[in-house]
């Protein structure tokens, strides 16, 4: 599964991750996207997985670029050190950089904005999902643009993939189609609307469950 987004060869390094209590996949990396031609500058980047992995949330850019080899071979370095821990709302990462023109350890606490992961392959092959009101405490609407030809099944899992309701198969070609559900019984926390083709996921869309 490829999580940096970005359209180009260009080099991404150092690569961490943690996992939450609650399922959720912290990673982040060195990103040399915004370096100019022949440059090492890098960036801090980041993204989440709510779904074991299976979709990411599109890349976000933590910091601003800096120069990686300041400091080599002219002096020793303390290394490129990357550690990271995650609980249920952050991931808190020590990390080694070198903004002040020297090597540094700083510490960063990164707080993900889930209010719904923008998969790769959302809208896939013309189909895509919109779930509303989102946060939702009694009942929700998902509405689904489907393909024609092909009979696609919609659920909802919560963040360890697990399904939680089943909402049908649908086969109506070339339509929307609409279904109205009562969240009440699910525990608050997050959850994905699940458009399947098979065994393959062709639109997905983050729920929110409060109270």
């Amino acid at each position: 599964m490829r999580i940096n987004d970005d359209e180009g060869m260009n080099l991404n390094w150092f690569g961490t991750m943690s996992v939450a209590p609650n399922g959720r996949i912290d990673a982040v990396w060195l990103d040399t996207r915004d370096a100019p031609p022949g440059t090492f500058m890098s960036a801090l980047y980041y993204s989440y997985s709510i779904d074991q992995g299976e979709t990411w949330s599109v890349n976000e850019k933590l910091t601003g670029s800096f120069d990686p080899h300041v400091g080599w071979p002219q002096q020793q370095k303390m290394g490129d050190y990357y550690d990271m821990e995650s609980d249920d709302n952050n991931a808190y990462l020590a990390w080694a950089n070198t903004f002040n023109g020297e090597q540094d350890v700083w510490f960063s606490q990164i707080t993900p904005d889930i209010t719904g992961i923008a998969g790769r392959d959302k809208g896939n092959d013309g189909y895509s999902l919109a779930v509303f009101p989102n946060p939702a405490n009694e009942n929700v609407t998902v509405r689904a643009k489907l393909r024609p030809g092909r009979d696609v099944q919609l659920v909802i899992v919560d963040i360890s993939g697990q399904t939680v309701r089943e909402l049908g198969t649908v086969s109506v070609p070339g339509v929307d189609y609409q279904v109205n559900v009562n969240v009440t019984d699910l525990k608050p926390g997050y959850y994905q609307c699940v458009l399947r083709a098979g065994n393959r996921t062709v639109a997905h869309e983050s729920l929110l469950v409060a109270r």
